[in-house]
């Protein structure tokens, strides 16, 4: 029996196969048709040619894969943007998460509880990404290389934080994010989801009621910082196009998720204690991560905080630019000559997490296999938990 996503196309798919293989444990085989050589048609093209053809290949997370390509690319020509320019475009990476969250919450979460998605969330969602985006660029060339024409003032973005702020008191938490976010225990997150009528927090209630709070846990270290100088060696290494296809640190399959960002908050400790990386924590830092987002908005625009994790290169003519997207670390790195693109190696999350002996494939190994139909439910609520960056089909025997 098989499953399919919907997202797919030029950005190929993967292919999940799960059977049982005895004793209530599951055998796990993960195929991928994504082009991971397609940036190489960037090769002999401008830095404005390439941030021109980029958004027609990376339609998912686009903002992130902007920002990234536009970054390395200044670093690789030298033509730096300034404080303020790379402090908005990160702020619109921001807001970029927070849309990819309530999409997936509305959608995924909706489903799994057999409800209708609100349209009327979706559009909001939609509507403050494209408001908050023009509020801080309105010409829309936030990724022109060395900036773009930023906004006189932020009057109009900070309005668009509050917009956002609602809709999540109104949609998701049934209160305000920073009440919500106070909630440290197991005790206190079940007591909100049973009082309220929305997704996220019915979502919640049915995976404890159902015994899957720990269903997916598995050993699997969160991705570290990465220094450039280390990226660089690897980008550069002979073995290169094998670490973009299964990458690994210091040997290890890692995983980069909005768990593996909110895994010090409070609440997640606290989970982690009885369920570890398992689905209820993972359904639960998507939510922490959401209701932190208004207050680091507002906190990108006015105080500086970076999302990226290190850019910058020692080798001249060469730019890497690490940043947070949706679904894990997004890297991109360049290397220029005389202008033009020499080499373009993109490394995006869904490598990390959906390697072969990665977050999924050992969440699902460990996972009951007893029924064809548990099987299922179970592999479909941990590869939408995961989130990968495509379109997805599932063979279940």
């Amino acid at each position: 029996m098989s499953q399919e996503s919907s997202q797919g196309g030029i950005e190929g798919r993967l292919f999940i196969r799960v059977r049982r293989s005895g004793k209530g444990r599951a055998a796990v085989d993960i195929h991928s048709t994504r082009p991971l050589s397609t940036p190489r048609i960037f090769t002999g093209k401008t830095p404005r040619q390439v941030l021109s053809t980029l958004p027609l290949l990376y339609s998912v997370c686009g903002t992130a894969q902007g920002c990234a390509a536009v970054e390395a690319l200044e670093q690789a020509s030298g033509e730096s943007a300034p404080p303020e320019i790379l402090r908005a475009r990160r702020a619109i990476v921001l807001a970029e998460i927070a849309r990819e969250h309530l999409w997936r919450i509305e959608l995924d979460w909706s489903a799994y509880l057999g409800t209708a998605p609100r349209k009327a969330t979706l559009t909001a969602a939609a509507d403050f990404m494209d408001q908050f985006r023009k509020g801080l660029f309105p010409n829309g060339d936030m990724f022109e290389p060395g900036g773009g024409r930023l906004n006189e003032t932020l009057d109009e973005a900070l309005e668009q934080v509050e917009n956002l702020e609602d809709l999540l008191r109104r949609d998701i938490f049934s209160q305000s994010p920073e009440k919500w976010l106070a909630l440290g225990t197991e005790e206190q997150l079940d007591y909100w989801a049973r009082g309220s009528t929305l997704s996220a927090a019915g979502m919640l209630t049915r995976v404890t009621e159902e015994g899957l709070s720990g269903l997916g846990r598995a050993e699997v270290s969160g991705l570290p910082l990465l220094s450039v100088d280390a990226l660089e060696k690897r980008f550069r290494a002979t073995d290169a196009e094998a670490f973009i296809e299964q990458p690994t640190w210091q040997g290890n399959a890692m995983e980069t998720t909005a768990y593996t960002r909110q895994n010090n908050h409070p609440l997640l400790l606290n989970l982690a204690k009885k369920y570890d990386n398992g689905l209820k924590p993972r359904l639960t830092a998507r939510l922490i991560e959401l209701g932190k987002i208004p207050g680091r908005l507002r906190s990108v625009m006015h105080e500086g905080e970076f999302l990226t994790v290190g850019c910058g290169s020692s080798v001249p003519g060469t730019g890497i630019s690490q940043l947070e997207a949706s679904r894990g670390r997004l890297i991109h790195r360049v290397e220029l000559d005389e202008g033009v693109v020499k080499r373009y190696r993109i490394l995006a999350p869904t490598e990390w997490n959906f390697h072969r002996h990665g977050v999924l494939v050992k969440g699902l190994s460990a996972i009951d296999a007893e029924s064809i139909e548990v099987l299922r439910r179970n592999t479909g609520l941990l590869v939408s938990a995961i989130d990968p960056c495509v379109g997805y089909s599932l063979e279940i025997s």
